[in-house]
């Protein structure tokens, strides 16, 4: 029976999460043999071994954003380890009963060869030995991406997907609990990169925020969230509240920035660059009218676009949101987390993170980060309170950045609580993302 593409609406509910954060520190790489023993006890500590002793379907969501650093680093600081889904894995279906599932899955970048990425990981071989070891348990792994890029056309222009099969995503509407419902009046200038800009339109107005969500995920009974923790050049860190960015199958769902700056109730860059708001209208124009294009124009133009980039761009100037100004991206990020935790009709029983921290991504991540060994996993059931220790771990205090100090603290958010003391452990010193080298260093609790 197929289910209904209609949308589904937001019902209300208020519950309280426990705050607390577990840890596991001073391991010295993904070879330590204390990785898989201590993500068990991870696991026990903060009740997601007892959830899914009745569970029949389990997903784990990795941060799979990529399948290659185009720094040339190898994938460690770019993606979710491996070794650390595979313990997961493994630990979980020792508990599972026979007959259930686990699927591992995300919706990376549209230029991710998710094969390729796959194979890079070990993925494949991690599957075997699972499935060699838990033969009544079934493994899988999915993309949920319905857009990806193609790799013949240059800036990312993309074979995209218009329909899609509403046994595989669900289109919820969060309506005007969206907490980009108070700056929906410049829905219009809403943006993603490398899309087109009328289409976002469509999904977010005032009264309607419309997202594209994988049913998998929402019809688990249980989630478990696996983050690496990064640098991230639009929200400053990346953690457990940004990686459920990866539930929502389609990027023109996604609002990032707003276009123009603070002045004119944009966040796209700062003020006083009015060249580069020239260059913002001339990229709308190449994406919006780019499908339309013959390939041969299209690399002119592109070729174009990047020649624009350049000559606009200054030592100060931040891109499309790429700065600590950004006040649209904790607003969709937030309405996913409250989307898979509250709002969404039908939902996990149970959603737990476990972090990834191991080593880190710092610099200008999510897409370009440079490894550093912190030796940390960390784990618990509150999203908001886990990302506040993975930001002072990596050298930020977390009420300096957007998303973690709303969810904190916003009167609204499902996840308000009080940050919790970070781990002993030393904390990493290297090199911020571009525009965000003057965000406050963490403050002693």
């Amino acid at each position: 029976m197929r289910r209904s593409s209609r949308s589904a609406t937001v019902q209300p509910v208020s519950s309280e999460l426990p705050a607390d954060v577990a840890a596991a520190t001073a391991l010295s790489s993904y070879e330590d043999a204390r990785l898989s023993d201590e993500v068990g006890r991870l696991l026990e500590e903060i009740g997601a071994l007892d959830a899914v002793t009745a569970a029949r379907s389990v997903v784990l969501k990795p941060n799979w954003v990529n399948h290659a650093n185009p720094l040339g680093h190898d994938p460690s600081s770019l993606v979710t380890h491996t070794r650390v889904i595979e313990a997961i894995a493994a630990h979980v279906a020792r508990r599972l009963p026979a007959g259930s599932r686990v699927l591992i899955a995300d919706a990376p970048v549209q230029a991710c060869n998710f094969e390729t990425l796959l194979r890079v990981n070990g993925v494949h071989d991690a599957l075997a030995r699972l499935r060699a070891a838990h033969p009544a348990v079934s493994f899988e792994v999915a993309d949920w991406r319905l857009v990806r890029a193609s790799s013949r056309l240059s800036w990312k222009a993309t074979e995209r997907v218009d329909s899609w099969d509403p046994n595989e995503h669900q289109l919820v509407d969060v309506g005007a609990r969206s907490f980009l419902e108070p700056v929906s009046d410049r829905a219009e200038r809403f943006r993603v990169t490398c899309y087109a800009p009328s289409t976002m339109h469509t999904r977010h107005r005032p009264g309607v925020h419309q997202y594209l969500v994988a049913r998998a995920a929402l019809e688990a009974d249980v989630v478990v969230n696996v983050p690496k923790l990064k640098m991230h050049i639009k929200a400053g860190v990346t953690c457990a509240l940004k990686n459920l960015v990866g539930i929502n199958g389609h990027k023109e769902f996604l609002p990032h920035h707003v276009t123009g700056t603070p002045e004119n109730g944009g966040d796209s860059h700062r003020p006083g660059h009015a060249a580069r708001e020239q260059f913002e209208r001339y990229y709308d124009f190449h994406f919006e009218h780019l499908a339309r294009l013959p390939r041969p124009l299209i690399s002119v133009l592109s070729r174009a676009l990047n020649t624009a980039d350049r000559l606009t761009a200054t030592t100060d100037t931040s891109n499309f949101g790429s700065w600590p100004g950004n006040d649209t991206v904790w607003r969709m990020t937030l309405d996913l987390n409250h989307l898979l935790y509250a709002w969404a009709p039908q939902r996990p029983r149970s959603v737990f993170t476990l972090v990834d921290a191991v080593t880190v991504g710092v610099g200008n991540g999510p897409l370009r980060p440079s490894p550093a060994h912190l030796g940390v996993l960390l784990a618990g059931r509150n999203p908001a309170t886990i990302d506040a220790i993975g930001a002072t771990l990596l050298g930020f205090e977390p009420m300096a950045l957007p998303t973690i100090r709303n969810a904190l603290t916003n009167p609204a958010s499902f996840f308000a609580a009080a940050p919790q003391r970070a781990p002993a452990t030393p904390r990493v010193t290297a090199q911020r993302p571009l525009n965000w080298e003057r965000v406050a260093a963490p403050t002693d609790r």
